[in-house]
């Protein structure tokens, strides 16, 4: 999870984490406000705040991909591996 995060939410979240070894570090963030729970965005529900956000991401819900022994739930990893995004 933390040597190799395949979700961007949980990339993402890493980023954010601050570094008391480096000080003048810029932390990362989130973008946006997490998704209503009631009435979730259709397609995955991050992607109204992923930087790799696809088509496919907007219209439907990924399932569970396999991936080098883990397992993520992003249509990024339709091939069993990190596709190009754009």
């Amino acid at each position: 999870l933390y040597d190799s995060p395949k979700h961007p939410y949980t990339e993402a979240l890493l980023h954010s984490i601050p570094n008391t070894i480096i000080s003048d570090m810029n932390l990362s963030f989130i973008p946006g406000s997490p998704p209503n729970l009631i009435a979730p965005p259709k397609g995955c529900r991050f992607h109204p705040r992923c930087g790799k956000v696809k088509k496919i991401c907007r219209e439907k819900e990924p399932p569970i991909f396999n991936v080098d022994g883990a397992r993520v739930k992003c249509w990024l990893y339709a091939n069993g591996s990190e596709a190009k995004h754009g």
